[in-house]
């Protein structure tokens, strides 16, 4: 009778079996291998060119629910779907908020010395129009973080994008912002490496 080894890792052994015990499936402990889902041959991912989980963990993690993230780390963001704010955990503590209460045309220049900035245009009618822009070169290892809170009154508020920024979210349609008439809108806007992204979040 031809007979195959197979490796038994409680024994760290090979052992044989009987091609006819394996055909009609009588052999427990290969069974038992095949079902076996913790990785007995110890297969690192390093050899099959898988991501590693140190690399995955390292990773900025976007959280969308309604209840703060478990164990987050430095630089993921959260938005809270309940409160329609986009939080940005530790990294994007508000170090630095300036409230404006005054009516008008609005611009905002976004620098790197000045992340984790929170700028809030509360006049109660609502602002006429927001410029945002970006000054200077971001690189792929610099960490931007920035918040805008506005009200737009009942004219709508006018936006202009000058630093080629992503919106999505409420009342955006393939990465254009266009805010409706009587709302308060939260920014969230980072730097992701490669291009500014800006998530908005709006309220009656």
């Amino acid at each position: 009778m031809a007979r195959i080894k197979h490796y038994n890792p409680a024994t760290q052994q090979w052992e044989y079996s009987d091609i006819s015990s394996i055909q009609q499936g009588s052999n427990p402990e290969l069974e038992s291998h095949i079902i076996n889902k913790s990785n007995p041959h110890e297969v690192t991912a390093e050899q099959i060119g898988a991501a590693t989980t140190t690399y995955v963990d390292s990773l900025t993690k976007i959280y969308a629910q309604s209840s703060e993230p478990i164990n987050p780390k430095d630089g993921d963001i959260w938005i809270d779907i309940d409160d329609n704010s986009t939080n940005e955990i530790d990294a994007i503590l508000k170090t630095n908020i300036i409230t404006d209460a005054t009516s008008g045309d609005k611009s905002r220049t976004f620098i790197a010395s000045a992340s984790n900035s929170e700028y809030r245009y509360v006049y109660a009618s609502g602002i006429t129009s927001l410029a945002l822009n970006a000054a200077g070169t971001f690189t792929n290892a610099d960490e931007a973080y920035y918040s805008v809170v506005f009200i737009s009154g009942t004219t709508a508020t006018t936006i202009t994008n000058t630093f080629n920024a992503y919106f999505s979210g409420d009342d955006c349609v393939e990465g254009v912002f266009t805010p409706a008439a009587s709302k308060t809108y939260d920014l969230g806007i980072w730097w992701n490496g490669v291009k500014w992204q800006v998530a908005v979040r709006g309220s009656v």
